[in-house]
């Protein structure tokens, strides 16, 4: 187990949990293996003409870890965002993050960027919002990568594939939560820290990579870079949404933990945002929603995915506007631009 960065302590924790559920209570040793394949190889065992054999030896988790949960946390209490081609804090970005020190409370924020610095009214904001609440913001600083497995990125989709490559590299060196800049936190995610990888998906055959949360050697990273070996440049989201399911997760469904929507990742989301106004959205069953801003507004292609081109009545926002606004997001805005004048008050 040590394959995915366990202490040996934690290990021994494990073992003597595993122990206590074995008729002989103990797990199965090197030596229970070698013995058996003596006996199997001896005179003893002429009439023995098929049968199966279960020790517990293995350098990986047990497959319902991954159901079950570790016996403890396995991941580190950290937020990453990939910034690319960004100097500033745009307003959805800016909303995510009050929303992560208010309802996450992280150890830290790691800002992952190939500018040096961030400036503008916003990112002021939640820099003292952060000291005021104990989170260490970072900017590092980083190279957007440019190729992977030696083929260019897409001229037209580089961005956004540099950051879908950039993810995967984060969580392998540091592990934790990986978050896009439009995702919104609504209940704490540290139920979710005793998995190796939490990934939730938009439908049976499609990953969402917004919210990514992992052990730093969780086995699925490695194998999702791997996949990007046969990029294709021309797709804006099959290396990372399709391919892997395809390649990785439905040949190994037990070394992640699969969620079913809640990370807000499917298209029924915009009508929930924008279109309606869901009071309880607190006590849903999400616990994260994705914004689909870009900027200041819903992009044209999330109009166009989820809520079937029908541009809604307000899709461009700021301060002003979501004081007024009458839908879940309006309410959701609120209650962390609310949050942040309780902190500076409490000064």
């Amino acid at each position: 187990m040590s394959g995915i960065g366990l202490t040996a302590e934690q290990i021994e924790a494990i073992y003597n949990g595993l122990s206590g559920k074995m008729p002989v209570r103990r797990v199965g040793e090197s030596i229970d293996i070698a013995n058996a394949i003596l006996f199997l190889a001896s005179d003893e065992a002429s009439f023995v003409t098929g049968v199966n054999f279960s020790t517990l030896v293995t350098q990986d988790p047990p497959d319902q870890y991954n159901i079950s949960g570790f016996p403890f946390d396995i991941v580190p209490n950290i937020i990453h965002y990939v910034l690319f081609n960004v100097s500033e804090i745009e307003f959805a970005h800016f909303i995510g993050i009050l929303s992560v020190l208010r309802n996450q409370r992280p150890d830290r924020i790691y800002i992952h960027s190939d500018n040096h610095e961030l400036r503008g009214d916003h990112w002021r904001r939640v820099l003292a919002i952060a000291r005021l609440t104990g989170t260490e913001l970072t900017v590092r600083t980083i190279d957007r990568p440019t190729e992977v497995f030696g083929r260019n990125l897409s001229a037209e989709y580089g961005l956004w594939h540099a950051a879908d490559i950039t993810r995967i590299q984060v969580l392998r060196e540091f592990g934790g939560v990986y978050l896009d800049r439009d995702v919104y936190v609504i209940k704490n995610f540290s139920e979710f820290y005793k998995y190796e990888m939490t990934i939730d998906f938009q439908s049976d055959n499609t990953l969402g990579s917004q919210v990514l949360i992992a052990t730093k050697n969780a086995r699925f990273l490695p194998q999702y870079y791997a996949t990007y070996r046969e990029y294709n440049p021309a797709n804006w989201y099959y290396d990372a949404g399709i391919r892997p399911v395809y390649e990785v997760i439905n040949k190994q469904p037990h070394i992640i933990h699969r969620m079913d929507g809640q990370f807000g990742c499917r298209p029924s989301i915009c009508a929930y945002l924008y279109t309606e106004d869901n009071t309880d959205w607190k006590y849903s069953d999400y616990y994260s929603t994705h914004l689909l801003i870009r900027g200041e507004e819903i992009s044209q292609m999330s109009i166009n995915w989820c809520l079937g081109r029908k541009t809604p009545a307000v899709y461009r926002f700021n301060e002003t506007i979501v004081e007024s606004l009458n839908n879940t997001f309006g309410s959701m805005a609120r209650d962390v631009l609310d949050f942040e004048l309780q902190i500076l008050n409490n000064v």
